[in-house]
């Protein structure tokens, strides 16, 4: 059984999607946790669970950021970019570089979203195979976030691909389970299977400047950018904007990137300045002349700077008179400021430099600027509204001490802005953030501390007192207040930011244990292993302490007498295992020097400090611990992982390399999976530490497998890790020829498509005498393997390497299926055109059923494929398969329009016979009409020898097996089309005609074009002696039978069918009112008999549960829309015989009474039915006794309803009831023969009791 898990998916920076404007992703899924192996979801459940999974991974959502910058462009700005004939070039022809520089405020981000919005208008149409990508860089986005933006790429190309990649499934099922995020290196593996997927793919990234502010952080996104394009056969187009760095500009020179300058155009400007007349002051809105001066002044002398025309209007929307409006125009005029400039002057204006603002609404703007710059991530609107509402040492803030956020951005000056849809607050342009970084002192002396002490006193509210003990309370709290998730989470890296002077102020925030408590609730939401997260963390002030690495505030508290020290919390983890995990070497260096530490206390995981530390690849951590003579060093964690083998996993190629220098682990010592630290480094891809292990392990653990069937080279291949093959591949110790249920890493490398992998192989191979067909599975040959996943660049090879012709030909799997008949089933035209082009190739090798490279190419519907193969004159374009079927007929059953259409093209060059019949006698007409394949039916009535009336072994028609299998449209098709050719009236085997199966399969419409043809025969019968009319009554189809009595005046309205029922019958059995006033109308016996004696109003008495009326109504009250339904009814109201006897003396009211139909026994009584008490010479029983017999407890009280009722056998019908269990009609009886006595009593008529 496969367990179940519960995953709830961390958001931004770890950090679990909750709290204010967040909604937790939950999402459960079955996987084996320990098997390496993809989960066994259902595709469907897969791919949500894999979104659900990229965006945790990647929780930038650039969407909103897309949506933002689109509000507040104008629609036609920007279309000099997108009308410039290099920016078409880059469009529509092959994948290349184009690169978009400008100085700051050029407006680079702006064209950027209009590229992105262009593309998808351009490439919109649904189904169209291009792939739209884009991603805005910031400065919070430092290089170890690089793989947020390749997962941001994979969540937004994802959603158009027809299924999951392998290698997504593959990197989910890996990493879903653990804590750590992929590495950008593996992300972009996955990223580049799913570009290859497409046609092309389009990637806009804005600001590749604006990365931290490193030049290292700008050479890797370039890197790996570029790899990219290498690596996907140049099936990306790329657009950078960036200013013009020249470390950045010679990157794109070397690629011979097409380079276009950005800079502000007049008319863009001009139609910015339009829109944004109506929020300057409304002296401005009525008056045209100012307007007019407003747009002239504000756009000159910008110097190709969008961004300053921003800042005008932003410094005029804040003026208060038209003297000081006109002021600002002329100085704007005249020109020669900076960004800079506006920025200082801005600052100057809101603070006490200039007569700005009061203390407390400077203090509100300079808190809302310093917490945008100084926060570790983008804040939200209700964010910055709690941060500038707190005062330290105050007391809780309620609704009315936080200002509205339009208030907050007035007060900035138009130097903070919100998004329309992301909902966070950020500078106006990124030349605000940098020049607040560079002059901070200055307008925010102290700002670090205070973000602290706001941190500090938020999170000492007593509201937050103890953890919350469920989901919803838990959400409550960060709804309430919307600043704890990022106090709680953040609050201890500001605080190694701070001044000394706060180390009281810290201290006693950690000594108040319930508050403490909570937080570290909210801050355990950054690590996805959590026990459980509505408990008590235990965590206590030094657990915080090391978790920040507060190293001031350790060295200021009494931690050597502190018993907390070896204290663990809910997950087992000491202070020094923090203090470790998180590379805090100082504090660290503290707690070892304190005697009562214990430094191997493991956490519930069972890994301790120094596991901890390698796993995290903190090398100054692990050589501090080193240095000390108490470390165990070889200490094994639940899963048997020592500290070697987590540094291994995870790619910490530093901290590999200082434990095999300095300790003496057991590399060959196999883990709870039996899995090798060679094994992990050859699964996860890192080549690097691969290199440094291989020369120490035996023969024996280079091969080892481990508990799945994996050994180290399958497992990196499957990964598609070249780099570890090829090392691997280049020892002798490696046995290239391992297998894991059946699938060898050669076979892996083909499924891959990697050629470069396959050829080391082959390599390989050859050194070691080794056949590479004998190495594959089923049984199949190197070739057809190769042939049949499209991988081009193998079969190339392969045939270079093919000593004999006749292997082109044979295959050992017993379906003697060749390479070419798996390359035409695969489709790959290149593939199948080098081995068509090979010598001694046989293109008509059959296999056992006879099915040619023709056959499969057909089957799946590869039209390029047998383009190709019309092409070579040695392919056979006649030849059947076990079955008779000819490509012609294959295509046409199948559906296969479009290579139907080529084969008619070139059929009298090949000599293709279109009427060519199979073991069933089935033509190609014949089976595109029997399945239903319209397109295909009217290409081949096109042709002029085609036979619309050829019969199959079933002597059947194309018209009669389109109407047999209800495709309607198709036997239109086939009467329009095939006239004057097609016989409408022939018969099948079973004598049965187009008409007869019209009107057996319920299709009226054909009925009524069939009418339109004189020469059908409505009234023909079958060899049952069934015609056409009864068998459209009898299987329900009303609608056909009210066709057929409408179109053919000469029908027989009284054919007998079986046991002498004629349609009358039929329909009042059926209940079809309709039917059956048109068979009356057209003369049917009204009260003619079958052989039972039965009329239609006796079949037409027996429809249990419909309800006409009750019986006490009148006839003026029944549903004319019942009535009308109702063959009850009609036969009625025609005058029907009630009271006629079957041979056994049963009336209608007998079989209403039998069947359980009460409507019909009050509809007979009302239409005057006798027949309550037979005949005494009548066989027939009492209706009462046959009601209580069959259980009808609503036919019995319509009986005792009667007037006649105290004439009825009560006793007689209470025994029946007794006597069949029906207790409620037993005891309705036994109320009325009560009754019955009373009366007889009260009459004298009947003795009472004891007399």
């Amino acid at each position: 059984m496969t367990p179940r898990h519960s995953v709830s998916f961390r958001g931004p920076n770890g950090g679990m999607q909750i709290g204010y404007n967040r909604s937790p992703i939950r999402v459960e899924f079955h996987s084996h946790a320990t098997s390496c192996a993809p989960t066994d979801l259902d595709p469907q459940r897969l791919i949500e669970n894999v979104r659900a999974w990229l965006a945790w991974l990647s929780p930038e959502d650039f969407s909103a950021k897309q949506d933002d910058l689109r509000a507040e462009w104008p629609d036609n700005a920007g279309r000099w970019l997108l009308d410039d004939a290099r920016f078409q070039q880059w469009v529509r022809s092959e994948p290349g570089i184009l690169f978009c520089y400008g100085i700051p405020g050029a407006g680079k981000t702006m064209m950027a979203a209009a590229v992105v919005d262009h593309l998808f208008h351009t490439f919109r149409r649904r189904g169209s195979r291009v792939g739209i990508a884009y991603w805005y860089c910031t400065p919070q986005l430092r290089a170890q976030h690089l793989g947020r933006c390749f997962g941001s790429m994979l969540r937004q190309l994802m959603p158009r691909l027809p299924k999951l990649p392998r290698s997504m499934e593959l990197m989910y099922a890996d990493y879903v389970d653990r804590e750590r995020r992929p590495s950008p290196a593996h992300v972009q593996e996955v990223l580049c299977e799913v570009i290859t997927a497409y046609d092309r793919v389009f990637l806009v990234v804005d600001g590749i400047d604006e990365l931290s502010g490193r030049q290292h952080s700008q050479q890797e996104m370039l890197d790996r950018l570029f790899a990219l394009q290498e690596r996907t056969q140049k099936k990306l187009n790329l657009l950078a904007t960036s200013r013009p760095l020249p470390e950045i500009v010679a990157r794109f020179e070397e690629k011979e990137s097409v380079c276009i300058e950005i800079q502000a155009h007049q008319q863009d400007l001009v139609c910015y300045v339009r829109e944004r007349l109506c929020r300057l002051p409304y002296f401005v809105r009525g008056n045209q002349e100012l307007q007019q001066e407003v747009i002239k002044n504000v756009t000159q002398n910008v110097e190709g700077m969008f961004l300053l025309v921003q800042l005008r209007l932003h410094a005029l929307a804040s003026t208060t008179s038209v003297s000081m409006f006109r002021k600002k125009l002329r100085q704007f005029k005249e020109g020669g400021e900076t960004c800079e400039d506006l920025y200082e002057h801005t600052m100057r204006r809101i603070t006490h430099k200039d007569g700005g603002l009061r203390d407390d609404a400077w203090n509100v703007a300079q808190s809302a600027i310093f917490w945008v710059l100084w926060s570790r991530r983008e804040l939200t609107i209700h964010e910055v509204r709690h941060a500038v509402a707190v005062h330290p040492d105050c007391n809780p803030i309620s609704e009315d001490d936080i200002p509205h956020i339009d208030l907050i951005l007035s007060l900035c000056g138009g130097l903070l802005q919100r998004g329309a849809t992301s909902q966070n607050v950020e500078f106006v342009h990124s030349t605000a953030r940098k020049y607040f970084e560079k002059t901070y002192s200055e307008w925010f002396p102290g700002a670090k501390d205070k973000i602290v002490k706001t941190c500090l006193t938020y999170l000492s509210y007593p509201a937050f007192t103890g953890v919350c003990k469920d989901q919803q309370s838990l959400q409550e709290r960060l709804d309430a207040y919307p600043l704890y998730t990022y106090a709680a989470q953040n609050w201890g890296y500001h605080a190694c930011q701070c001044s000394d002077s706060l180390t009281g102020y810290i201290k006693a925030f950690l000594a108040r244990e319930a508050q403490v408590d909570a937080c570290s609730q909210v801050l355990m939401l950054l690590t996805s292993n959590m026990t459980d997260r509505y408990a008590s963390r235990q965590m206590l002030a030094p657990h915080l302490v090391a978790y920040f690495g507060l190293d001031r505030v350790a060295e200021s508290m009494e931690l050597s007498e502190n018993p907390a020290l070896n204290s663990p919390d809910a997950d087992g983890r000491t202070p020094l295992l923090w203090a470790a995990r998180n590379g805090h070497t100082e504090v660290l260096t503290m707690f070892l020097q304190m005697q009562n530490v214990d430094l191997n206390l493991p956490d519930k995981d069972g890994r301790t400090a120094f596991l901890w530390a390698a796993a995290k690849g903190h090398t100054a951590v692990l050589e501090t611990l080193l240095a000390t003579d108490q470390i165990d060093i070889y200490h094994e964690d639940v899963q048997r992982r020592n500290a070697l083998t987590r540094a291994v996993i995870n790619g910490r190629t530093e901290a590999v390399r200082l434990l095999l220098d300095r300790c003496r682990f057991d590399i060959n010592s196999p883990d709870r999976e039996r899995r090798t630290v060679l094994w992990w480094a050859s699964a996860k891809g890192h080549g690097t530490i691969l290199e440094q292990l291989l020369p120490r392990c035996t023969a024996k653990t280079v091969n080892r497998k481990d508990k799945h069937g994996w050994d180290a080279l399958t497992r990196a291949v499957y990964r598609a890790h070249q780099q570890v093959v090829h090392v691997l591949l280049t020892s002798d110790a490696v046995e290239p020829d391992h297998s894991r249920k059946g699938h060898t890493p050669w076979w892996w490398a083909m499924k891959n498509k990697d050629s470069t992998i396959a050829k080391a192989f082959m390599d390989a191979l050859d050194r070691k005498r080794i056949d590479a067909n004998t190495i594959c599975v089923g049984k199949r040959t190197a070739l057809s393997w190769a042939a049949g996943m499209g991988c081009e660049e193998i079969v190339r090879e392969l045939l270079d390497r093919t000593p004999e012709p006749d292997d082109l030909n044979t295959n050992n799997n017993g379906r003697t299926r060749t390479a070419l008949s798996w390359a035409t089933a695969g489709g790959c035209v290149s593939v199948v055109k080098l081995l068509l082009e090979a010598r001694g190739i046989n293109p008509n090798q059959a296999d056992t059923k006879k099915r040619t490279p023709l056959w499969w190419a057909i089957a799946n519907n590869k039209v390029s494929v047998v383009r190709l193969l019309l092409t070579n004159p040695a392919v056979d374009f006649n030849v059947k398969d076990s079955v008779g079927r000819t490509p012609l007929s294959l295509g046409a059953g199948l559906g296969r329009s479009a290579i139907v259409a080529l084969l008619l093209l070139h059929r009298e060059r090949l000599q293709i016979d279109v009427n060519a019949t199979d073991k069933h006698g089935r033509t190609p007409l014949s089976w595109a009409a029997r399945n239903g394949n319209g397109h295909v039916v009217q290409r081949l009535l096109e042709v002029d020898d085609v036979d619309p009336n050829a019969v199959d072994g079933l002597r059947r028609t194309p018209l009669m097996w389109a109407i047999i299998n209800g495709h309607a449209e198709v036997a239109e098709r086939v009467i329009i089309d095939g006239e004057p050719l097609v016989q409408l009236d022939r018969v099948d085997r079973k004598g049965r005609s187009a008409l007869f199966w019209a009107a057996w399969a319920g299709d009226a419409a054909t009925i009524s074009l069939l009418s339109q043809n004189h020469g059908v025969d409505c009234n023909k019968r079958d060899r049952s002696n069934e015609t056409a009319l009864s068998v459209a009554i009898r299987k329900g189809y009303s609608e056909s039978a009210q066709s057929l009595l409408r179109n053919y005046s000469e029908i027989e309205v009284n054919a007998v069918y079986k046991n002498g029922l004629t349609p009358l019958h039929l329909a009042a059995q059926r209940d079809d009112g309709a039917t059956v006033n048109l068979l009356l109308q057209k003369g049917a016996g009204l009260d003619r008999c079958d052989i039972f004696g039965r009329t239609p109003l006796f079949l037409a008495c027996g429809v249990p549960g419909r309800v006409l009326f009750s019986f006490q109504g009148i006839i003026d009250r029944v549903n004319p829309m019942l009535r009308e339904e109702s063959s009850l009814w009609s036969l009625l109201d025609a005058d029907a015989n009630m009271n006629h006897q079957t041979e056994d003396g049963w009336t209608p009211l007998h079989n209403a009474c039998r069947k359980g139909d009460s409507a019909a026994v009050d509809a007979l009584f009302l239409y005057g039915a006798k027949a309550l008490f037979p005949d005494t010479q009548s066989k027939a029983p009492q209706p009462l006794a046959l009601a209580s017999r069959h259980g009808h407890l609503k036919v019995v009280e319509r009986l005792l309803e009667h007037p006649m009722a105290q004439r009825m056998d009560l006793e007689k019908a209470s025994k029946i009831a007794r006597d069949g269990r029906h207790t409620e009609i037993y005891r309705l009886l036994q109320t009325h023969i009560a009754k019955h006595h009373e009366i007889q009593h009260r009459l004298g008529l009947y003795p009472k009791q004891g007399q």
